[in-house]
Order: structure tokens, then sequence, then C-alpha cells
């Protein structure tokens, strides 16, 4: 949720602003409930981007690599051969 707060600060929040700036639209006159999505379709498209890009890239950092996991083969791809091993079929 803060990521999407954030995002919404950077994109959807200047698209708002800018067209009610330059364009003078208001909410509630020209930019309503039902055109939203017309109306701020960049900022809303560029905001759902960037939220997924950044919970993607948390999730690619906090989580350690695969070769710090230990290697679990399941047994019954597994027999055991002289000597205590096991060899994969």
């Amino acid at each position: 949720m803060l990521e999407l707060f954030l995002c919404s600060l950077v994109t959807i929040l200047p698209d708002y602003m800018l067209r009610r700036r330059f364009q003078g639209k208001r909410w509630g006159e020209q930019i309503n409930f039902f055109t939203v999505w017309y109306e701020l379709r960049w900022g809303i498209t560029l905001c759902a981007m960037l939220t997924i890009g950044l919970i993607t890239i948390f999730f690619i950092i906090t989580r350690p690599p695969a070769t710090s996991r230990p290697s679990f083969a399941p047994s019954r791809f597994c027999r055991k051969v002289a000597g205590g091993s096991r060899r994969f079929l």
C-alpha cells in the first residue's frame, strides 16, 4: 500500500495537476468518476507499472540468492549406492 501511495504521488497527482493547470479541467466538472480512466490513463498506467516494479525489486533484493539455499532431492528420485551415499536415477 505504501508503494502505491508513493507511486501515485509521483504519477497520478502530477497528471491531474497538469490537466487542471493547463487544460482547466476540474474534479467534479470535467473529470468525474466516469471519466477518470480516460483523463488520467497515463498516470494510472505509469503508477501501476512503477508499483509492480518497486515490489519486484524489493523481493529480488530481500530474498537470498539460490546458491545459499540447501538443495534437497526427494528420495523417490534417488537410490542408495555403496558407501551410504545417494545417486540420482
